[in-house]
């Protein structure tokens, strides 16, 4: 089993770690794209702040869909889906497609592009985040 930089990481399931670690690539790798076409001046810094904080308020909301809980057969945290992740799932899927839908009255070609960037990347963060804080807290209530 290959090591992880994080003394915790033994105590969580591996979709768990790999949910994480996908959530930091995209968050990433959409960041720098907006940042570059930021400063390069095609996008308004205000509203790629606006983009990332509306995806981050998203991003927690939809961190509903995978209930965090711990094992006590495998003394890790693991994640599962119930009828309330089910409808959050759903309702996040409807935002994602009709995002587009939404911005395009208001925006167009690359400004729209780089807005939906920013908010992709926000979800992620807000996704990744709210991970975080949940693990922490269970990680805490069984004491570790």
């Amino acid at each position: 089993m290959k090591k992880t930089k994080h003394p915790r990481y033994r105590f969580l399931d591996e979709k768990i770690i790999k949910r994480l670690k996908g959530y930091k690539g995209i968050a990433l790798i959409f960041l720098v794209i907006v940042t570059i076409e930021v400063i390069s001046g095609y996008f308004n810094p205000f509203l790629a702040l606006l983009g990332i904080l509306a995806g981050v308020v998203i991003g927690i909301i939809s961190s509903r869909i995978f209930h965090l809980q711990w094992d006590e057969e495998s003394a890790q945290v693991i994640s599962n889906m119930d009828r309330l992740g089910v409808v959050v799932l759903l309702l996040y899927l409807l935002v994602v497609i009709y995002r587009r839908f939404f911005l395009e009255g208001y925006f167009e070609g690359t400004p729209l592009l780089i807005l939906t960037l920013s908010i992709i990347a926000g979800t992620m963060i807000g996704r990744l985040l709210t991970t975080i804080v949940v693990v922490k807290r269970i990680m805490r209530r069984v004491g570790l």
